[in-house]
């Protein structure tokens, strides 16, 4: 027993010891943790997956007695990088003279739309949005199955499963195991083995299972999706996947067909090379005004 009980702990401290080198050997390559300034934002946002907070950008054009523009997506419209007039929610609001409530944030995508759809809480019951716009990137799909941690523990593991016929929240265990950078490796690297099939599944479901609620709780808007130009040639079936969503009601605005390649050079681009630039919006927001107000 002395033995067994000997070689369970040496295991476990080795295991352990294992954990720490691979945390530390991923903090060194990919840098996870490093902070960067909001310019002309209220405080500094981390890269810890274990520490990110749904931190949105004030909403903008209140002045406006339109009805507004509710915004979704992930650190692209939120405006990572950029001050709060440089964002593409306060140039959508001057644009369109529409008040715009930006709910982006970073590392989200549709799963996220439909975790505040589902929350009567979230929404002041009084503004009903002309337009439900959710911005589109490739990076969504990439890792929609991928479990992301945030300080709000009611929306740490943003991963559904279809119950029923009804897609539930899939609520983890041990919530800070899934903010370790190894775990979050592992899970990588199996959900690149899940079928291309599979992935563009589970986001076209989330984007119609959230319309269904947005139909019900704000009748009478419309359900935009922006392809925001930038490389989205990962997943081939994604066109196809598109085109159902235009047959449910969805209106697809296509931006990388307006605009060519021209937004992927790196003048439009903040210092990380990924983010849009204020140059970038100040491209875009026109085009999508223009193509809103013919709605």
């Amino acid at each position: 027993m002395k033995k067994y009980l000997k070689n369970l702990i040496f295991f476990l401290l080795l295991l352990l010891f294992l954990l720490v080198v691979s945390e530390v050997i991923i903090f060194v390559v990919d840098k996870p943790f490093k902070k960067e300034d909001y310019i002309g934002s209220l405080k500094v946002l981390t890269y810890d997956i274990k520490k990110e907070s749904f931190d949105y950008r004030k909403t903008v054009g209140l002045e406006y007695k339109n009805r507004p523009i509710y915004l979704f997506s992930c650190s692209f419209p939120h405006g990572f990088g950029l001050g709060e007039n440089q964002t593409f929610g306060y140039k959508l609001s001057k644009a369109t003279k529409r008040p715009v409530y930006n709910f982006s944030t970073g590392g989200k995508g549709p799963q996220f739309i439909y975790y505040k759809m589902k929350r009567e809480d979230h929404f002041n019951k009084k503004v009903m949005p002309e337009y439900i716009v959710y911005v589109y990137i490739q990076e969504h799909i990439l890792f929609g199955l991928v479990k992301q941690l945030s300080g709000n523990k009611n929306a740490a593991n943003l991963i559904y499963k279809k119950e029923k016929g009804v897609y539930k929240e899939e609520k983890p265990l041990f919530v800070n195991f899934w903010g370790l950078l190894t775990v979050k490796k592992i899970q990588e690297y199996f959900f690149s083995k899940i079928s291309e099939q599979e992935k563009l599944k589970y986001f076209e479901d989330m984007l119609v299972e959230s319309k269904k609620i947005s139909d019900k709780r704000f009748p009478g808007s419309k359900f935009v999706i922006l392809i925001y130009p930038k490389d989205n040639s990962f997943f081939k079936g994604v066109d196809k996947t598109f085109e159902n969503l235009q047959k449910k009601g969805f209106i697809v605005i296509d931006l990388k067909k307006e605009m060519n390649k021209k937004l992927e050079s790196d003048e439009y681009k903040i210092y990380d090379k990924f983010h849009p630039s204020e140059k970038a919006w100040d491209e875009i927001t026109p085009y999508v005004a223009k193509k809103l107000n013919e709605l």
